[in-house]
């Protein structure tokens, strides 16, 4: 294995990674009235039943073309990737309808939930967009930009079942799709970063590429929950990612 190209690319993907965290810390502050926790539970939940419904064929299209590639191992991580988006649609529906009673009990309009659930957020749809071409379009970096993603996910769900923990009317007890892909984030994050650094130790002059795209798509899904804290340039993902 190249530490050395492991390193250097997780140095370039660190201040997107410091940016991702600052993110998680203010939405999940205490200073935040428990409505805007319920809203960016919502907006979690919105982006994948909206912008990214198609993840599962995204991500099937993207292991075929890994497959094809001659990296089994890439190819079947974002397989069973598929097949574990697919079979959280159910648990996915029952989380939005048990925030929706929640918001509900908790004096919130039908008009302001409605707007959260069907109603992309500013730059949803082009992190959507951009998804897409990562994962279907440029090979063997989806590896990279689903790790980046992955670890995010780990992080904002578990800080944000936290603070339903203390801060929800009945603490967020019943929720399902948001436990179940934490879970998952945590347990595959391991597996994910050993096949990225495997890659790496066969072609150490992918790091910068790679850790670019990580970082831009990092970006770009952040900026959708929170579009004041971070304003990507949506020229400059365009650009990470016709380079590679």
């Amino acid at each position: 294995m190249n530490d050395i190209a492991l390193q250097r690319y997780l140095n370039e993907v660190g201040p997107a990674r410091e940016r991702a965290t600052g993110i998680i810390n203010h939405l999940c502050s205490m200073q935040r009235p428990p409505q805007a926790l319920l809203m960016t539970l919502l907006d979690v939940l919105a982006l994948r039943r909206g912008p990214l419904r198609d993840l599962p064929l995204w991500l099937r299209t993207g292991g075929m073309r890994c497959e094809v590639l001659g990296e089994p191992g890439v190819a079947r991580l974002m397989l069973d990737a598929a097949d574990r988006e697919d079979g959280r649609r159910l648990l996915l529906i029952d989380d939005l309808a048990q925030l929706w009673n929640l918001g509900k009990a908790m004096g919130m309009s039908f008009a302001s939930l409605h707007a959260r659930i069907c109603e992309p957020r500013v730059g949803a749809v082009e992190h959507a967009r951009l998804r897409r071409l990562a994962l279907c379009r440029v090979g063997l970096t989806a590896m990279a930009v689903e790790l980046e993603i992955a670890e995010f996910e780990r992080q904002l769900i578990r800080a944000l079942l936290d603070s339903c923990e203390q801060r929800l009317p009945g603490g967020g007890f019943g929720l399902r799709w948001l436990p179940a892909r934490c879970l998952e984030a945590e347990q595959r994050t391991e597996e994910q970063r050993d096949e990225l650094a495997e890659l790496l130790s066969r072609d150490p002059t992918r790091a910068p590429g790679w850790a670019r795209a990580g970082a831009a798509l990092l970006d770009s899904y952040a900026a959708t929950l929170d579009p004041e804290l971070i304003r990507p340039s949506i020229d400059s993902l365009e650009r990470v990612m016709a380079a590679l």
